[in-house]
Formats: structure tokens, sequence, C-alpha cells
């Protein structure tokens, strides 16, 4: 299938990218002709006149430019809208970013840049675009998920022109844009301060810029630099997205397009040593000047490593060699329902090696899943956080969230993500090309194939503390979507697709994504106005469990800084059966431990009446995906004082 590169083209895949006037730039390129004819036509005379024209033919450029481009126009816009039928403005955290927002509070009250010690991650270009937007729009919870929202834009704008520089059409470029934006998990995440939208707009930018500087037909250094300067960014986002830079070298030295000599060091200098010096810039900054701080998550991170040994991170990465496929497979999803009715003519053009190693890859992640490494026990077919049996979002609130999604739905979804990664894995093999040349015909694919296997790498890391019990975090696989999906759209060129069902999938999904958000942000919203409430009515802060962002937003800080612990050894020997659920979907109170060991519980906020509590307060909240209103409870327990 495909188009065959005569003599060794692509280094691993094949397909050279556009040239110099590929229309991803044809837009800008005509429209700066145009205003220079202007320019040049005025003659020596008629200066002001000429001006003027020359004035009206570049304000006439940007509509012409946004025309050309209207698919990802329409994306973008359809994405912006929906954070007017969201409450983005919410004034809730979500999950761990209340770390990252108090970070953002300390620096505009204080002017301090400080890391606290629960964050795992950099999180410092984070912070500061949190920052910016906090001075001008005013410091809140809310404002700082706008900023998230505003961000994840790039990514689709830069997701676009990524599937542009590998030759793909605008209206499939805009598919990819779309199945970027509105992915669930991508959706959600735009929707809080966590660090996820931030790195993976980062990575499609950075991405982007690697293979439009490094394009062989017509390479441009500073593209390359301003892709090593992003790729910076993202590591000072959270540490994985220096693999960016891992897969650019691994393609330059493997295409041969490193070089020799002094031509090595300086293409190597573009690609690497912005972000090397913001890496050795942050470890001196962190260590010497910030200060690691007691029990630091970012040294504990590391800690992972030796305490995990060699053992641990081959059973581990065995357990996520199974969840990526299923993962990928839901990512890429929308193309492959399209491309699937084209998958026998495209085995039909298979030869021996390529059947061999279809077949090596589906049989080896089948054993892996039915055998004793099987992920799929108790929680398939994901490892939930961020999209789980309830919908969208975390349920870390006592009395938790009713079931969304059955058991049959979510063997459904196993089932679909499955096939699709199978089909994946179909149309791809049918581009891989041996090795035939030293240099490559084109950059693009091979570079984001790298790339993507790097970040496919970094899911072992921050899944290491997660060995013992959910294996990882769906959102940790989140990196792969944007390269994933363009090298499927890219290797998809010559192969007509039912776009159109393609377009229907991304339809039901983002309708799925706004809504879920919804629900989840209505959620902890109710709840965070309880909590909220019963302080203002006299409660003590450390008297409320207002669940895990609610308690780590008021306390994590005080319970850190008054040394207040809880023995989790301890507890542990307790042996007891399991959490104490106190409703039919209650969940354990895992934060206590971690942010909020300080407080008493004497109040708790919850989606459900739970045994033994008696109840204060009940508000309705509004859940599209539900069939009637759900309730957030204020309980007491019994005996506690009243306000004070």
């Amino acid at each position: 299938m495909g188009q065959e590169v005569p003599h060794g083209g692509e280094a691993v895949l094949s397909g050279a990218t556009p040239g110099p006037g590929s229309a991803a730039v044809a837009g800008t390129a005509a429209a700066e002709r145009e205003a220079s004819v202007g320019a040049s036509t005025s003659g020596g005379t008629g200066g002001e006149a000429g001006g003027v024209d020359q004035g009206r033919r570049r304000s006439a450029a940007l509509p012409r430019l946004l025309f050309a481009h209207w698919p990802i126009v329409a994306v973008i816009g359809a994405f912006a809208g929906a954070a007017f039928v969201i409450p983005t403005l919410s004034p809730t955290a979500i999950s761990d970013d209340f770390l990252y927002a108090r970070s953002v509070e300390i620096l505009l009250d204080d002017g301090e840049l400080r890391i606290l010690p629960a964050a795992a991650v950099t999180g410092v270009f984070q912070i500061a675009w949190g920052a910016l937007f906090g001075a001008v729009f005013g410091d809140s919870l809310g404002v700082l998920r706008a900023a998230t929202v505003t961000f994840a834009v790039f990514g689709g704008v830069a997701m676009y022109g990524l599937c542009r520089q590998l030759g793909v059409t605008p209206g499939r470029s805009a598919l990819g844009a779309a199945i970027y934006l509105f992915n669930p998990l991508s959706f959600v995440l735009s929707y809080t301060f966590m660090t996820d939208a931030y790195l993976i707009t980062l990575i499609t930018m950075a991405a982007y810029c690697y293979v439009r500087g490094l394009r062989s037909d017509a390479a441009d250094g500073r593209w390359t630099v301003a892709g090593s300067v992003v790729a910076g960014l993202a590591f000072l986002v959270r540490h994985p997205g220096i693999l960016v830079v891992a897969g650019v070298l691994t393609y330059l030295v493997v295409s041969g397009r490193l070089g020799r000599g002094g031509e090595a060091l300086r293409t190597a200098a573009r690609v690497a040593l912005a972000p090397a010096v913001m890496v050795v810039a942050y470890v001196v900054w962190f260590r010497f000047v910030h200060g690691v701080p007691e029990g630091s998550n970012q040294v504990g991170f590391f800690e992972e490593f030796p305490d995990a040994g060699i053992g641990g991170m081959w059973e581990l990465g065995q357990r996520l060699v199974v969840l990526g496929a299923i993962y990928t497979g839901l990512f890429v999803l929308p193309v492959a329902v399209a491309a699937v009715w084209r998958v026998p003519g495209l085995l039909r053009r298979f030869g021996t090696w390529r059947w061999v190693a279809l077949g090596a890859l589906v049989a080896g992640v089948v054993l892996l899943a039915v055998g004793d490494f099987a992920p799929f026990e108790t929680r398939r077919p994901w490892s939930p956080q961020f999209f789980r049996q309830a919908g969208l979002g975390p349920t870390d609130l006592r009395g938790g969230r009713p079931e969304l999604l059955d058991e049959t739905a979510r063997d459904v979804i196993l089932e679909l993500g499955a096939i699709s990664a199978v089909v994946l894995a179909i149309v791809l093999l049918g581009r891989l090309r041996p090795l035939r040349s030293a240099r490559a015909a084109g950059a693009g694919p091979t570079m984001v194939g790298f790339i993507a296997v790097w970040l496919a790498l970094g899911v072992l890391a921050p899944s290491l503390p997660l060995r013992d019990g959910n294996y990882s975090y769906d959102r940790y696989f989140l990196p792969l979507l944007p390269v994933l999906v363009a090298l499927l759209l890219w290797a998809l060129r010559p192969v007509r697709i039912v776009t159109p069902l393609a377009w229907l999938a991304v339809l039901v999904m983002g309708a799925f994504s706004v809504a879920g958000t919804h629900d989840h942000l209505t959620y902890q919203e109710a709840a965070w106005e309880v909590a909220a409430d019963a302080h203002a009515a006299g409660i003590d802060y450390v008297d409320i469990d207002g669940g895990a962002a609610w308690d780590g937003y008021r306390l994590y800080e005080y319970s850190y800084e008054n040394e207040v612990t809880i023995d989790l050894e301890a507890l542990a020997d307790l042996d007891l059966e399991g959490p104490l659920l106190l409703s039919p979907n209650d969940v354990e109170a895992w934060w206590i431990p971690f942010y909020a060991a300080a407080v008493t519980s004497e109040y708790i906020v919850s989606s459900e009446v739970l045994v033994g509590y008696e109840v204060v307060r009940e508000v309705p909240y509004s859940a599209w995906l539900q069939s009637d209103y759900q309730y957030m409870y204020l309980l007491r327990r019994p005996g506690a004082d009243g306000p004070r």
C-alpha cells in the first residue's frame, strides 16, 4: 500500500514530507506575495496611495488565510464555544491541581517561585503561565482553568500544523486536531490546572517545529531552535517533556543526518542545547536556590527506580504494554473506524515479514492480557483516573458518583480499543520500510515515529509509584495521542477512508467530553459550595473533609508545616478487610494521609448519605449524563461540635 520510496527512502517510515511550497504555509505565502505587489507596483510618485493600498492588502490577508484553513478555524471555534456551556470559571480545584494553583498564588502574592513538596513535577512554565493570567484577569481557580483552556488551543493549532507538515490534507489535518482537542481525556484535563494539557500542547508544538526545521528538502535552523526551546519548556512542566529531544536525536543518528565533526555539533546544538541549558538551570535552581524541601516528591520520584529494581520495572512494563495498546487504540479510534473497511486490501499487500511482525505484536499483547500480568481483572479496560466508570474526572469525594458505564459498556470500549489498535498496527506496518540508506528522503514521519517510541517508554517512570496498585493512570498515556494520530493520518494519505464516519465519531466523542466535563465541574462546584458555606457558618477548616482538592487546597500546607502525619504502616497493620465504605458508591478517603492529615472529619461533604452521619444540609446540582438531579450533602458525625 502507499507510495514506495525508491532506493531506500524513509529510514523507518516511507513517504516524503511536503516541499517548501506545501499547503501548510501556502495561505501565508500567498498573502505575503499579494501584500508585496502593492508596494512594488505603487510607483515612486504614489508613495502615500501605495502605502494605503499596501495596508489594505495586508488587512485583507488574514481573512484570506483563515478562509484557506477554514476546517481548523471551525474546530477551534467549536472548542472555544464549549467553554461557554461548561462552568469554566467554577471556583474549584480538581485533583492535584491545587498544588500548582497555590504556587501561582504564592508567586503573585509574595513574588516567590515555590514548588510545594507534594508536587512530583517541575511545573515552572505552567506556574508562570498561570501567574500571567492571574495578574491580568485576577487570581482565582476559575481563571487558572481558563488559562489551561486557552493554552490547549495552541495544541490544536500545532496538531493541525504537524499533520500538514506530514503531507496530510487540510480536511484530515483538521480531523486530527479535532481528535486531539475533543478526546475525553485531553478535553477534561483542559478544564483543570493539571500539568497534562500543558505537557501535550508543548510536545505537539515542539514536534511541529522540529519536523518543519529538519525537513530534508528545506531545512530551517530557526524552526529547529524554536522546537528545542519549546521542548525545554515541556521539561519545565513535567520531566517526560525532554523525551521529545531524545526522539529527534535518535532520528538524526539513525538516519545519518547528524553529520560528523563540526556539522554534528552544530546540528546537535540546535536540537538540544536550549533544553539542556534549561534542565541544568532548573536542577541548580531547585537544589541550591529554591532548596529541596523535606519529603519532596521530586526526589522521591527518582528513588522509585532503585526501589522497583529491574524485576519490578520489567513486571510493570508488561502491564503497561497491554494498557498502552488499549489506550493507543482509543486515541486513534475515530480514524480507525473510518479506515477499518480498507484493512482487507491492506493485508493483501503484506509480505512475509509484515505478517510475522503483525502476528508477533498481536500475540504478545494477547498473551500478556490473559496471562499472569493481566491488568483487567478488577478495573477493565482502563487504569482509570480521569476516564472512569462514573464518567470524566476523578471521584475524590466521599459518596463517589453513580456508575455511568456498566460492565457491558466497559467491555465494548475494551473491544473497540483493541480492534482500533490492530488497525493502527496494520496501517503503520504497511508503511514501514527497512533502513536502506544513510539519509532519509523525508524527515517527518520517521522523526515523529521515534518521538512516539520515546514517549511510550516515558510512561514507565511516573507509573512506578503505582506498580502495586493501579499500575498507571490513564493521563500518563496522553502524550502519545498527538503523535499517533498524526502518524496514522500520514500513513493513510493515499488511502480512501470514510471521512464522514470519522467526523461522526468525533462528534459523539466531543458531545460526551463536553457533557462529562460539565458534570464533573458541577459535581466539584457543589462540593466546594457546601464546604465553603459550612466554613462561613463557623466550622473550622480542620473539621471539614471536603474531598481531595478541597482538603489539599485548605489543609496541605497547614498539615505539612505543623508536621501532622498519619502512620500509613500502622493503618496497614490493622489488617482490615478493605477501606471503610459507608454508602453504595462511597470511595476510600485516600487523600487524608497524603494531603490533609490534620482534618478531623467531624463534618464531611459527600454526594451520598453515609452510614453513621447526620444530614445537616443537601444541595442539588445538575448532571447532564444522569437521568435526574444529583445531591451534595453536608454530614455531621453524631456528637460533633456545632459551628464556632
